[in-house]
């Protein structure tokens, strides 16, 4: 190998490293492997591109292989005389103390990178890690809001710091003011721009928004509104432009929107958007999963204030007396509005049962919503071969499963949304789910983890651990993702992401019976299945 100072990084290095990760985000994991070797035979010093390689060798082969590469390239990063050290060089080099097991000699490169670049990129995120974990709000906020002071360059840390604080103040306002909450949004969002300027992701920023504005809703309803309004206009601007939302995302604003008008008394604009939000609420298409019951709640509790305000007396107890039922706490609003407006007898009786069906109704017309949107997305198309091996070792292979359909999950140890998905997995299985297989893909990099970590959750469906080398096909660069085959080995139906909106297993069964069914793709979406 050349040494440090016959060979340093160069745009064409840079540009080669940015294909290979083009490459890994692909799914091309044996193709970026081979090119990542090749980038660094030509310039060893591009310490940036190790760690990438090491990984792309465990995924394509095994742990002991990275292990060894490693090791053999710790040979090269121990002659580095230490005035060429850079920042990019210690992350390597310890990442490789690390993976070869040398933990104390790890720490002390970690130390020696502290003290030759104390405003480094590490010592930075020792500041950042600190001030997450600090115990103490308010030392935690003048953690962060020191980071953003002295880092002010670092843009995208800066905005993380931004973010960190606002959420401390936001989990612990009872240490501190008001004021204190005002003056971290304004800056998250100051930061939050630049970020967006300069990286793109306008859902940052959005969310941001939409954040605030429901976090300062119960301390100041006109900055609510400003907020929304501004997530209202934002989305308007954007959304032509960007996949990451759509024009409806304008509507994730109303129910804070309606909240903040009822608050301020301003009945007039209260009516008008809740006469708009109601019939969307009624329908189940809109807020109607079990973890947005306390926001739809709270959103119908606002309306019902307007319709009381202006004598609209029968429509606002509907209101109240949904609300109720969705969310218990709701149940004092609907107590008080009764003692104002009491009612007895077979009237109570018809409004209970109205509340109740109306509730029935809006799951039903959730239910509906999701079927239709799922069968809507049915495809049929031959699924790309895969080479795998389970946790003993023996090959697998998606042509073991023919015969029936097949649910296929891509997934990791490290992937938190995952959990979720493989539980409810499991519960499809334990359920009786027969009439369908369940391989569960593991892309994991430290491949040793994954059957202890599968053991310990109890999952009794087979778990498949992928070399890398047809996962391009199926969109691995995020996770989980989830593919319906059917009994033929053609894909049907592909989930992205996990969302946990309580349809989950029905989803599957929909998706299952469709694959089952024989029927022609496209059939299925205008009538309710078994």
């Amino acid at each position: 190998m050349l040494t440090a100072q016959e060979a340093s990084p160069s745009s064409a290095s840079d540009q080669a490293y940015a294909h290979a990760v083009d490459l890994l985000r692909a799914g091309q994991i044996a193709q970026a492997r081979d090119d990542l070797a090749a980038l660094l035979r030509q310039n060893p010093t591009c310490f940036f591109a190790y760690q990438a390689y090491w990984d792309t060798i465990a995924r394509t082969r095994d742990d002991q292989a990275r292990r060894i590469q490693a090791a053999d390239d710790l040979r090269f990063f121990e002659s580095v005389a230490k005035a060429e050290r850079t920042e990019d060089f210690y992350r390597a080099f310890e990442s490789a103390l690390r993976l070869t097991g040398q933990q104390d000699r790890a720490e002390l490169v970690r130390r020696e990178e502290l003290d030759r670049f104390p405003k480094g990129m590490a010592a930075q995120l020792e500041i950042l890690d600190a001030a997450r974990i600090e115990p103490d709000p308010a030392k935690s906020v003048a953690m962060f809001r020191e980071y953003i002071r002295r880092f002010p360059d670092n843009i995208s840390w800066t905005e993380s710091a931004a973010h960190g604080m606002f959420l401390k103040i936001m989990l612990h306002r009872d240490r501190f003011g008001p004021s204190d909450l005002m003056d971290a949004a304004s800056l998250w969002e100051k930061h939050e721009l630049v970020f967006i300027r300069k990286f793109g992701n306008p859902y940052q920023y959005y969310d941001c928004l939409k954040t605030v504005a429901d976090a300062v809703l119960s301390t100041n309803p006109g900055m609510a509104v400003d907020y929304c309004h501004r997530g209202e206009a934002f989305v308007e601007a954007e959304w032509p432009e960007t996949t990451e939302f759509s024009d409806e995302a304008r509507r994730d604003f109303w129910p804070i929107l309606l909240q903040a008008y009822s608050a301020l008394k301003r009945w007039d604009a209260a009516l008008r958007l809740g006469s708009v939000i109601e019939p969307a609420l009624d329908s189940g298409a809109y807020m109607s999963a079990p973890s947005d019951a306390p926001a739809q709640a709270a959103a119908r509790a606002a309306y019902g204030a307007a319709l009381e305000a202006t004598g609209s007396i029968d429509a606002a107890r509907r209101q109240f007396g949904i609300a109720a039922t969705l969310d218990p706490k709701r149940r004092p609003d609907l107590a008080h509005f009764e003692q104002r407006h009491p009612i007895s007898g077979t009237a109570l009786s018809a409004f209970e049962a109205s509340w109740r069906g109306a509730a029935e109704n809006i799951k039903a017309g959730r239910e509906e919503a999701a079927r239709k949107q799922v069968l809507a997305s049915e495809e049929s198309v031959p699924a790309t071969p895969l080479r795998m091996r389970d946790a003993a070792g023996h090959p697998v292979s998606l042509a073991q499963f023919r015969g029936k359909p097949l649910i296929l999950s891509f997934w990791a140890t490290w992937c938190t949304f995952c959990y979720g998905e493989l539980a409810e997995l499991n519960e499809f299985e334990s359920s009786g789910g027969t009439e369908a297989a369940i391989l569960a893909v593991s892309v994991d990099v430290e491949k040793e983890k994954v059957a202890p970590f599968a053991a310990q959750r109890g999952y009794r469906f087979p778990i498949a651990i992928s070399d890398g080398s047809g996962e391009s096909a199926y969109g691995t660069s995020s996770i989980p993702q989830l593919y319906v085959l059917d009994a033929a080995g053609n894909i049907r139906f592909h989930l992205e992401g996990y969302p946990a909106d309580g349809l989950f297993l029905d989803k599957l069964r929909w998706m299952v019976g469709a694959a089952a069914s024989g029927a022609p793709v496209g059939e299925r979406a205008s009538h309710a299945l078994p």
